[in-house]
Formats: C-alpha cells, structure tokens, sequence
C-alpha cells in the first residue's frame, strides 16, 4: 500500500466530490481525500502499488478533469521512504508563467517525490524569496543531476 498526495489547479467544472467518487470506483485505488481550498484542490490518495501507480492516478485525476497532464500540479508528494531534502531559493520572479514553467520542471524530473505547496515568502530587504522545498530518491537521481536541475531552473525564469 503506497500514499500520494496532489495539489492541483483547480479551474474544473465537476466537482471534488465526483472526482473523489469517481477515482474510488477504479481498482487499486483504496482511499482519496480530496479538500477544496479556494482555486485548488489537494488529493490525499492511499492505493495499491500492484494495481496502480502515482502516475497513472495523476493521470485519471487529469483525464476525469479533461485538464492537460502538464501545468496543473501545484504540488506533490509520493511519500518515498529515505528521501534526500533540498531547497532553492528563488527571488524577482515576475510572472505566474515563470513559476509554473519552474514547478513542471521539477515535477517532470525523474527521482524528484516531492515539492512543497508551501511557498514562503521571506521578506529580505524589499525582496521577496520564493522557498521551494524539494525531495529526492538518491537511489534514481544524483546529486549533479539535482545540480544542474537547480541551474537550469535558476536561468529558466525571467
């Protein structure tokens, strides 16, 4: 039995409740929690790793919405034991698109389980800082690799 947690853009016409109905009907799916907050939803899922996999719940999350697969994770956590922690600090970010460009970076990146929804604000001289706290599985990616991700993220926003 394996956990995940989704926090997803929440522009949809149906409602967290049929979603929720909807994935508690598919095999191998146990439990969903779905919350509502403001213009997003978070998905707390416990499901059986034999019969499903993180992505494929994604998936079925993202096909019920007719949403595109991309851009619409605000957050996640698959709840992988022993996971490695890093942050990045990110300042003069300009627009909601660079943001979210940054956020699928990550998501995409194989050996990434989780990204903070919890984008603190740190008021340093006039600057806003954008913290994003990261997780990793030491076993699939590098610490070059989370290196060079953390570059390119840093040059991917204007």
């Amino acid at each position: 039995m394996r956990r995940v947690n989704y926090k997803i853009d929440d522009y949809m016409e149906y409602s967290c409740k049929e979603c929720k109905e909807y994935l508690e009907s598919i095999p191998g799916i146990l439990t969903v929690d779905v919350k509502e907050e403001g213009f997003y939803s978070t998905y707390d899922i416990t499901y059986d790793e034999n019969k499903k996999s993180y992505q494929t719940i994604y998936w079925e999350i993202c096909s019920f919405y007719g949403i595109p697969y991309e851009y619409n994770v605000l957050s996640f956590d698959y709840h992988v034991d022993n996971a490695k922690s890093f942050s990045i600090d990110l300042s003069g970010l300009c627009c909601e698109i660079c943001y979210r460009d940054i956020i699928e970076e990550i998501y995409q990146t194989k050996g990434i389980v989780a990204m903070n929804d919890c984008l603190d604000l740190i008021n340093n001289d006039d600057n806003s800082i954008i913290k994003l706290n990261i997780k990793y599985d030491d076993k699939i990616i590098t610490k070059e690799e989370i290196k060079e991700l953390e570059n390119k993220i840093r040059s991917t926003y204007c």
